[in-house]
């Protein structure tokens, strides 16, 4: 009986190289070849009428028998190559008829490299199983042997080599005793009595190598009987288990040194059996928990901790007792006879049985109680910056590592009227205004992602429904262990520097006497409508508008008047004006008037005589009703025009109306 040994000596060498093909295949497949075309210069000279063509295949078929599939497909190949060319010569191609046989028997031609190629494939099979077990009996690691009934080797395997250190040439003819230590020889005996009683025997002898060392060998030994039960000869096998017993020796050293490194321990050392006992407990756990080892070994585990953690603990214990989990820590109070409980970082381990079940508990306690006080007045501590930040005249935030806000002060919660239970994740975003939303996100999540400050501004929904401008800053901030810890932010309303601020930039953008757009702003604004043209479909019209004989009423009436004059200009010109246009003074008294989404020039024209007729009427100044006219040039943008040529073109159709002696609108064609 041959017992496999766990490991060899040497890998064996599973590479298993090509074996050449036979001659006879190789020739044989020739022979086919040459028959095939041996066949198709017959077909050529027979009569038309006799048709050859399902006989080219016929090799294929054959070939499948003994080629390789690659040979098989080259046949085929040919086979179909002739068959095409026996079809062009007899004038068969391209016929249907022709063509529906070559495709059937160009199937039965892959069916035949089908065929090959599972022949090859068993025959590899086949190989391989001979070889694997020729190479295992050849590289097993256990001595597998055939011996007379009195224990006279007649065959021994290669691995005598590593074991006893002999040839197996050297063992045959020898008797087993000669290897055996002498102390072991009465085992030897006893073994020997039952094989030749017809059982099987199994036992662990020291063998002598041929170097004299002494090795353990577990033996295994089966009779060979013959049809009348008699025993005719043995098999059986020799491990080297040398290593095993050392490992035995090893284990038991190994126990020792744990019972002393539990027992010098500075952290609490205890096992449990299944039913939660205390087994053994070393110094360490007893100066923890104030108790001599004789007290604690008569206390349950469960009468040590605290309740409130011995509920946390027990779905860890039975998660590990059905096999979920093989540790598990947690953080507990343990209870002290001679005061208040004190702190214990508990790792909890077992060691199992071979059904898998837990034999034994281990644990290990680590005294706490002083990280515990640390801890307690560090959150203390917290607690009171906290409450700093809570109160702040500032509006706060903090997220976390994921980028999430998860605290918000009562000075934020205050001027949103929100919780903050709807604030913490992405809820304060439903407070911004959808127009800041975007930008807002972008800055902020491109600032985390680079760890580095941030400050932007967007608007906040009030708990009153206003939506006020805020200032926000973004901090990164570290942990207690000095890495990344998330962003803490500040944030102010600054509504009221806004509105001064967009006071004032509406000042840069107007005419200080007409209220009307100044040059540079009318400009920007055409700019802007121009690029939008081509995308928007819609049409631009500009209306440069000068003032007839503005001079003389200046000289003979007065600058204060003539300013009235420019004043009451603008507002007819205002009053004129659909939604969306636009009105600029460019200096003195040139006047700008930007019509957006006119339908033509035609258009545009009836917009300028309705300003030119309300610009005529007498206007109050302080000089009394004056009354003044106006020229218009029109001009229409056209694709790919410039802002400064659309506006010389209207300026130019002006000027010429000044020549048609003034007081009318002059429209330009493109």
């Amino acid at each position: 009986m041959a017992l496999l040994g766990a490991g060899t000596n040497r890998e064996p060498d599973r590479h298993v190289p090509p074996r050449p093909i036979p001659l006879d295949q190789q020739s044989g497949w020739v022979l086919l070849a040459l028959a095939l075309i041996g066949l198709f210069l017959a077909d050529l000279v027979l009569p038309r009428d006799i048709v050859v063509l399902p006989y080219y295949w016929l090799p294929v078929v054959l070939a499948a028998a003994f080629a390789s599939p690659i040979r098989v497909l080259v046949m085929g190949a040919l086979a179909l190559a002739l068959s095409l060319a026996s079809g062009i010569h007899w004038a068969f191609f391209p016929s249907l008829d022709f063509l529906s046989r070559l495709v059937g028997l160009t199937g039965v031609g892959l069916m035949a490299v089908v065929v090959a190629a599972r022949r090859r494939q068993s025959e590899r099979e086949l190989r391989a199983t001979k070889d694997q077990y020729q190479l295992l009996l050849d590289n097993s690691a256990d001595m597998i042997f055939r011996s007379t009934p009195e224990a006279v080797f007649e065959w021994v395997s290669p691995a005598a080599r590593s074991l006893l250190g002999c040839e197996p040439e050297q063992l045959v003819g020898r008797s087993a005793a000669e290897f055996i230590e002498p102390a072991d020889l009465p085992r030897l005996q006893q073994a020997t009595e039952q094989i030749l009683a017809g059982r099987p025997i199994s036992c662990e002898l020291r063998l002598r190598t041929a170097s004299g060392e002494r090795r353990w060998a577990s033996v295994a030994i089966k009779p060979v009987l013959d049809g009348e039960g008699r025993v005719i000869a043995r098999v059986g096998s020799c491990r080297d288990v040398h290593a095993a017993v050392e490992a035995r020796l090893a284990r038991a050293q190994a126990e020792q040194l744990f019972r002393m490194a539990m027992d010098n321990a500075a952290v609490g050392n205890a096992l449990l059996d299944p039913g939660g006992a205390i087994l053994r407990v070393n110094p360490a756990l007893c100066q923890f928990l104030g108790r001599e080892p004789k007290q604690l070994m008569q206390t349950s585990w469960s009468d040590l901790i605290d309740p409130e953690d011995l509920a946390a603990e027990q779905p860890l214990r039975r998660d590990m007792e059905a096999n979920r989990r093989n540790s598990y820590r947690l953080t507990a109070r343990f209870r002290r006879p001679d005061g208040p409980p004190v702190w214990g970082d508990l790792s909890v381990s077992c060691i199992r049985d071979a059904d898998g079940g837990v034999s034994t508990t281990i644990l290990q306690i680590t005294d706490i109680s002083e990280l515990k006080r640390v801890e307690g007045e560090r959150e203390r501590a917290a607690t009171f910056y906290l409450q700093l930040l809570n109160d702040a005249p500032a509006l706060i935030w903090r997220a976390g590592l994921d980028g999430l806000c998860d605290w918000f002060n009562a000075t934020w919660l205050a001027f949103t009227g929100r919780t903050l239970e709807q604030e913490v994740g992405n809820g304060w975003t439903e407070g911004v205004h959808p127009d800041d939303l975007a930008g807002c996100l972008q800055i902020y999540l491109e600032a985390f992602a680079e760890r580095r400050s941030f400050v932007m501004e967007y608007r906040l929904r009030r708990h009153d429904g206003e939506y006020r401008w805020i200032s926000d800053n973004g901090i990164p901030f570290t942990g207690l262990d000095g890495s990344f810890g998330g962003y803490i932010g500040y944030c102010f309303d600054v509504t009221e520097r806004r509105r001064q601020e967009e006071q004032l930039a509406r000042r840069a953008a107007r005419d200080p006497l007409t209220g009307l757009l100044n040059r540079q702003e009318v400009t920007n604004r055409i700019n802007t409508i121009v690029r939008q043209q081509p995308r928007t479909g819609s049409r631009t019209a500009v209306l440069f508008c000068d003032l007839d004989h503005f001079k003389a009423i200046n000289d003979q009436h007065g600058h204060a008047a003539g300013d009235d004059l420019l004043r009451g200009v603008a507002r007819r010109i205002g009053g004129c004006l659909r939604a969306g246009d636009l009105a600029g003074r460019l200096g003195g008294d040139e006047l700008l008037v930007v019509l957006e989404g006119v339908q033509g020039l035609d258009n545009a024209v009836q917009i300028a005589e309705k300003i030119r007729k309300a610009v005529a009427e007498p206007i109050p100044t302080v000089a009394g009703p004056l009354a003044i006219t106006t020229t218009i040039g029109v001009a229409v943008a056209q694709g790919g025009e410039s802002v400064d040529a659309l506006i010389a073109r209207a300026d130019g159709a002006m000027y010429a109306g000044k020549g048609r002696g003034r007081d009318r609108v002059i429209p330009i064609q493109a």
